[in-house]
């Protein structure tokens, strides 16, 4: 059976194991298309009655591949804006500890983040933001290219500069360039951008690049679907 069609059986029972409903809208948010889920409604596979369910013909393909389906982990790239902003939406370790146990997401940052972090005035949101990077435990990649008086010697790459310039051009970025290398150090790693950022946002959005803000990830950490920016 196509893996795609597997996905969504599995998509369709997780939802409703976690009490949510499963409908076209939050099932095409989530980048399934509505012919796909008609034609699994034809061969028998689920039906929709205002929400999907399994038929039994699902529920045998779920029985048997429930334990060989792995957890798809989603890759998301925080950037200092999303960070803080993380923080006044209401996130606690609390929620961190329940969500990481989970194993939906792994994070990622670069130099960048942690440099303007430190570059904070403010000690005491600086305090709160080290801590729950602490308990997220980011994987730090290097960035992509070099930028002589932004990047760090061992924590950049001598790369082309290809995209970080294209990134650039795109929204006159000259006076951002940490904005610009961490855009860079995703769209290359194929990994979520997660920023509040408008320009940063427009960028991503030109570069096909997948993209969220922290409202959409703190609503994804509290148990609920997760959105992109379309």
């Amino acid at each position: 059976m196509d893996a795609k069609k597997i996905e969504i059986i599995h998509k369709i029972q997780e939802m409703r194991n976690n009490r949510m409903s499963p409908d076209f809208v939050s099932l095409t948010k989530q980048g399934y298309t509505n012919g796909l889920l008609k034609a699994m409604i034809d061969e028998g596979l689920i039906r929709f009655a205002g929400i999907f369910s399994l038929m039994d013909k699902g529920e045998q393909v779920w029985l048997q591949t429930r334990n060989i389906t792995k957890k798809q982990k989603n890759k998301f790239m925080l950037d200092t804006c999303a960070i803080n902003n993380l923080h006044k939406l209401g996130l606690t370790v609390v929620l961190l500890e329940d969500f990481l146990d989970k194993e939906l997401a792994e994070f990622y940052i670069t130099h960048i983040q942690n440099d303007e972090l430190n570059e904070w005035d403010d000690v005491e949101e600086r305090k709160k933001a080290t801590l729950l990077l602490a308990k997220i435990k980011p994987i730090v990649l290097p960035t992509e290219s070099f930028i002589v008086g932004e990047s760090r010697l061992g924590y950049a790459k001598l790369g082309d500069g290809e995209v970080l310039n294209e990134v650039i051009n795109r929204r006159n970025m000259e006076k951002n360039i940490r904005d610009a290398l961490i855009a860079e150090t995703a769209i290359l790693n194929n990994i979520i951008l997660v920023t509040d950022d408008g320009p940063l946002t427009k960028v991503a959005k030109d570069k096909e690049v997948r993209i969220t803000n922290s409202k959409n990830l703190f609503d994804f950490i509290r148990g609920g679907i997760f959105n992109e920016i379309q």
